[in-house]
This record gives structure tokens, sequence and C-alpha cells, in this order.
């Protein structure tokens, strides 16, 4: 028997295996490999070339696999891997990074009786594990949330922690090629005991590291809530620029911020950085999702796109975000399936439609958007023992029902915007943990 792609071994019989369900304008394909257990969650990812990574941690006794599936943008196998890993850490999801390469991140776990750990491996686009990191942080209370590739051969992560005198977080920049720490910086903000900081995004960009997100007050609740973005020197981890904005409430109380950390850091254009963060609307039972453009001098502007109510749609809102040229590409699961808006430079939703699977699918699926504004859905098949995933991608300029799916116009509405105001978020630099 030949293998054509890099794949699972069991015996003589190769890992991979393909069936098109449905080809048409879009192409949906049921991938499957062993291993892959039905009973067990996964993570999944849209790749930057519009592909899917797909992953699964299964233990067994006295170890653990990491299982990791990847197909092509046209929906053909690419490779398979299985991992070998401590049986005592909860690798738990996958990222991949401006560069491309795919990290395996675990969840925060205890490590010492007062301290969180995280580990991290680092799979290339061939996926063969490059690098593995581990770190121990005594003050940080969620383990690292959200990294990016700064210059070539390093990353960069943040974490939040929760401090007596308030939120703060933790930001690392790491050259994994020399095993060598770059800078580690931990800021806290001394101004309330009640601020709760989530992270939503890092980027690296004109030799700054940002970093950016939500803010919560967890006593006065949603009459202190905003967002914050710090821009830090790459080389040294100085701070260079903070703003924070508290976002406030129109007479009626209406709109709310949600304080799940949910929401994407992402570039812009040439000069600029896009914050997405939920923001639904209450009264009406809306999803939505808030676009907080930031240009190289930090001003922000601020356009609402707001789902106008629907109370029979249920799933969870997720502000989903990604940008190719200038034109910005959202996505808000939904029942079976969700709501597409194309955003162009001038602020205006350009496209919308409504996405549902013709074959019914989707209602456990995963969704993602690659760098060309594709939407990429995988959706879990149970056949028997056997996790199988069925993969649909579909094109940002797709404007007709085809064999897949069906298109249909979303009740998106461009609400005034929000009212902003400058908070007083007042960030000051703390020691710095080694990693361990």
């Amino acid at each position: 028997m030949q293998c054509i792609f890099l794949a699972f071994i069991i015996g003589n019989r190769c890992g991979l295996a393909q069936q098109v369900r449905c080809a048409d304008t879009v192409r949906t394909v049921l991938h499957t490999a062993p291993l892959f257990q039905p009973n067990l969650p996964f993570s999944s990812l849209a790749t930057k070339s519009g592909g899917a990574a797909i992953f699964q941690s299964v233990t067994s006794p006295g170890t653990k696999s990491l299982l990791l599936y990847k197909s092509d943008a046209s929906g053909n196998p690419d490779w398979a891997k299985k991992i070998t890993a401590a049986s005592s850490v909860p690798w738990d999801n996958l990222k991949q990074l401006d560069d491309g390469t795919i990290v395996i991140n675990s969840q925060a776990y205890r490590v010492l009786s007062q301290s969180l750990g995280s580990s991290h491996l680092l799979v290339d686009t061939g996926g063969d594990v490059i690098w593995q990191g581990d770190y121990t942080n005594q003050d940080q209370d969620s383990g690292i949330q959200v990294m990016n590739s700064g210059t070539t051969g390093t990353i960069i992560w943040a974490g939040t922690r929760l401090l007596s005198n308030g939120g703060g977080i933790t930001i690392q920049y790491f050259d994994y090629v020399n095993e060598a720490e770059l800078w580690r910086r931990n800021f806290g903000l001394n101004n309330s005991s009640f601020i709760q900081l989530f992270l939503c995004g890092v980027v690296y960009k004109n030799n700054q590291v940002y970093v950016a997100g939500v803010y919560l007050d967890t006593q006065s609740g949603a009459l202190n809530k905003g967002i914050w973005l710090l821009g830090l020197d790459a080389s040294t981890g100085t701070i260079l620029e903070a703003i924070s904005y508290q976002i406030a409430d129109p007479p009626d109380g209406s709109n709310s911020l949600l304080p799940t950390g949910t929401g994407r850091l992402m570039n812009g254009s040439a000069n600029g950085l896009v914050l997405s963060v939920e923001l639904p609307d209450q009264v009406t039972n809306a999803k939505g999702i808030a676009f907080f453009s930031m240009d190289g001098y930090l001003r922000i502007k601020h356009p609402t796109l707001c789902l106008s109510g629907n109370s029979g749609e249920s799933g969870s809102s997720s502000a989903l975000m990604n940008i190719a040229g200038d034109a910005l590409y959202s996505f808000i699961p939904a029942t079976g399936g969700g709501y597409f808006a194309a955003i162009d430079s001038g602020n205006n939703v350009s496209r919308q439609y409504k996405v549902t699977y013709s074959q019914g699918q989707g209602g456990n699926a995963a969704y993602d958007l690659a760098d060309n504004g594709s939407l990429v859905m995988v959706a879990p098949v149970v056949q028997g023992a056997q996790l199988s995933f069925e993969v649909t991608g579909i094109p940002p300029d797709l404007t007709t029902n085809d064999a897949c799916i069906n298109i249909t116009d979303t009740p998106f509405v461009q609400q005034d915007p929000v009212n902003i105001l400058p908070s007083s978020l007042q960030w000051i630099a703390q020691s710095s943990l080694p990693k361990t």
C-alpha cells in the first residue's frame, strides 16, 4: 500500500481518508483519521491559506497522544501527526501564529502549591515539533491566554493576572531558536482593586508589541467597562503607548460589554489595528460585535455592527474577525451556521449573508476565518467509534446558493456608534518572574 500523504501509521494502514460530501462553488469534505475519539473535545482553526487544522488530546495509561490533522485550502488531506506527550499536562487548543507556525497550548495547571504553569508545543508547516516551552508563574491566574509571532524565530506570550490591588498582565518575548528570553514584563493597575482584565489579542507591528482587550469593574459592573491597549517597544518591553476607553451605555442601558475575553486584535491597514469585542443588545436579545479601529496615533473610530434581535437563534456568540486588504470580515455563529458580514474601508457593511448547512450539520461545529476572509467550518461526524470531520470552506466573495450551503439575507443593522470616554486606568511596572 502506498501512502501519498504523511499520516498516522497503524500496522500497514494509512490513516488519512477523505470523502467529498458536497462539491460546487463550496466544497464539503469528510475527513477521517484513526485515533480521534467521539467522546472527547477537539479544537480546530483555519490555516493562513484557508485549510483546516484539527487537534485532539487522547490519554492512555501513563502517556498522552496529541493528534493533529491538517487539510489544504481545497479540502484535500495534507498531513496527520501523532505526538506523544506527558500525561500530566492538560493539552487543550490550537493557535496559529502570523508566520504560519501552529502552537498546541495547554490549559493553566498547578505545578506547585502556589504556582500555575502552562505548556506550549510549536509545530512547523509540515507538522513537525520544533520547540516546547513550559512556564511557571506564581501570580498568574489563568496561564498564557494569547500569543503571536514577532520576528522570525520568536514568539510573544501574554496572560492576565489577578492581584490584590487590581488586574495585571504579563507579557513575554522569547527567541525559541536560541532558547533565550528576550524580555518579560509585568504590569498592574494601581487605581482599583476591582478592575479585571480580559485579553483579546497580541500583534507585532512596526517593532512594537501591542496587547489589547476589555476591562470590567467587578464592583460596579456595567457602570465601568471598556477597552484597553498597550503598545510596547519590542526591543526593551517598555510602554510607549497606553490607552483605555470607557464604553458608556446609552440612556436605555441596552449595550453591555460581555466580560468573556472573546474578541480579537488584528492587523488592520498599513498603519492600523482593529479590536473586535462582543457588544450585544440586551434589551432586544440581539448578538453583535463592535469594531474599534486604531490608527498609528491610536485614535479610536467606533462603528458598531449589531445583529437585530431574533430570539429563535441560539448558539455562542464569538467575535471572529479577520482582515484581507482593506476589508474586514466577521462571523457570528448561530444555530446550524451563522452570520457573515464584510465591512469596507469606510466602515460600511458591504456584504452580509446567513450561512446554513444544507445537510443539517453544524450544531457542534467550530468556525474560523482564514487570512483571505474565507470562512472555514469544521463539523464533527460520529461514525461508530470513529470521530470524523466535515470541513467546509466558504470564499468571502460567494454570492449565490450552491449544493453545499444556503445563503440568505442576514438582519445585520449598523447602529449608532457607542459612546466612548477616556478612562483612568493607570499602569505600573512590577517585578518580573523568570521562566522555569
